[in-house]
């Protein structure tokens, strides 16, 4: 890709599926909020999730554009689907990638406790129950109640803090008054207008976009972090502190480069660099799969280049340096790796 910075960020058929999804969301939400037609919301839910998954997921990461106010504007899209810029922020890139699966420190690494355990805990402290060993059937049924659940965690966006993981912080707080505003936005126009406008139930104007816009969403985060393979507890050794050195060099990668103890494998030279984003992380699916995931099922590459546009993402695949990463650590499967993983965790250890 060369070292033009531009050629990391967003090109233009990212752009266009950007503005298809806005018009279709603008669209979906009108619908939506004048029929009170189940289909138009679960439409909403829908473009929600590819607004959190294609197009805010990147801004955060700064991906998008080398612009900061590009991808400051674009990162509201968190507010717009009903979470908090900040409070995605704090959860994602600062508590979920420097410390992918570590509990105590990852936010999605026990975020559905105790229904949901994530966590390969062990069985002198471990929280589970009887109940455990059968999350992966019942798992989907929770997995969606995390949109209703956000739109109502009101604690955290009193005190913009998304959690224990991440120390109070003076100025987050004065970004309140937009959060607070923007969430009110999202409860007019996606829960009450369909209710006053468009004669829809109750529990569909309140439940019904968050839940099928949080299955989606959540279903395509778990799978990235929890399967076959994946390791729990990429520290080394269950209560080693934690060390940025020892996450990213952890996991053996085999990068090209030219450094003291270095050796020749198929006319590449490589290096033993490890890096714990790609023990914890997966990666399956093509092109088609990063379109419609927003590049959620290639999380080894999104991890070790998050600021390259998740449109490149599938590009990195098949290139020898990353070849020969996923080589080394075979990463890669289908969502029923990740099933397994549920079925067997659950077995060995409620």
């Amino acid at each position: 890709m060369g070292n033009r910075p531009s050629r990391w960020y967003a090109p233009l058929g990212f752009w266009l599926r950007t503005i298809a999804i806005m018009v279709a969301t603008v669209w979906f939400e009108w619908q939506w909020a004048t029929t009170g037609w189940w289909v138009w919301g679960a439409l909403v839910g829908w473009m929600h999730a590819f607004i959190g998954l294609a197009v805010q997921h990147d801004a955060s990461h700064g991906a998008l554009s080398k612009s900061p106010a590009v991808n400051a504007f674009f990162s509201y899209g968190a507010d717009w689907i009903g979470n908090s810029r900040w409070l995605w922020m704090q959860q994602h890139v600062i508590g979920h990638h420097p410390h992918t699966n570590i509990e105590g420190h990852d936010p999605d690494a026990h975020s559905a406790e105790p229904v949901l355990l994530f966590h390969s805990y062990d069985k002198a402290d471990s929280p589970r129950r009887g109940f455990h060993a059968w999350q992966w059937l019942y798992m989907f049924l929770v997995l969606p109640w995390y949109g209703p659940s956000l739109v109502a965690d009101y604690k955290q966006l009193a005190h913009m803090r998304h959690g224990d993981e991440v120390p109070p912080n003076p100025w987050t707080r004065t970004q309140r008054p937009l959060a607070v505003a923007t969430r009110l936005w999202y409860i007019g126009r996606i829960c009450l207008a369909p209710i006053v406008l468009g004669g829809a139930s109750i529990a569909s104007g309140l439940l019904l976009v968050p839940l099928v816009a949080g299955g989606i969403l959540t279903f395509v985060f778990v799978v990235s972090h929890n399967f076959e393979g994946s390791d729990r507890f990429p520290t080394m050794t269950k209560g080693d502190s934690v060390d940025w050195y020892k996450l990213q060099v952890r996991a053996r990668v085999l990068l090209q480069c030219a450094t003291a103890g270095r050796c020749k494998r198929g006319g590449l030279y490589v290096t033993r660099v490890s890096c714990a984003q790609v023990e914890t992380s997966c990666t399956y699916g093509g092109w088609w799969a990063m379109f419609w995931s927003g590049g959620l099922n290639l999380q080894i590459e999104h991890h070790l280049f998050p600021r390259l546009s998740s449109w490149y993402a599938s590009i990195l695949v098949p290139t020898p340096r990353i070849a020969l990463l996923l080589y080394a650590h075979p990463r890669t499967g289908t969502t029923r790796k990740s099933h397994r993983w549920y079925r067997k965790s659950a077995r060995s250890t409620a």
